[in-house]
């Protein structure tokens, strides 16, 4: 059995405060006027302090793309190609 809950934490100059949620999975979504939502299903709430790493787009109109490249302390190889007309 799984226990979902619902809790809204505010995001302030870049640090949230997570003191008030029960430790466990959660999905996490954030918000931001003008971004696309973030959207992750495998948040973990602990009792350490974390981060998370929040990665919003502006909106695109059609026929534009963005594309962000994200890693962890390891940095690998990375080749990337793209064809356009």
């Amino acid at each position: 059995m799984r226990l979902f809950a619902n809790a809204q934490v505010t995001l302030t100059k870049g640090v949230y405060d997570l003191s008030g949620i029960v430790p466990g999975d959660y999905t996490c979504v954030a918000l931001c006027e003008g971004m696309m939502a973030f959207y992750d299903d495998g948040c973990q709430v602990t009792t350490q302090q974390q981060t998370l790493d929040l990665i919003m787009s502006p909106f695109l109109v059609d026929g534009n793309i963005r594309v962000v490249i994200t890693w962890g302390p390891l940095i690998k190889d990375l080749d990337s190609y793209m064809l356009v007309p």
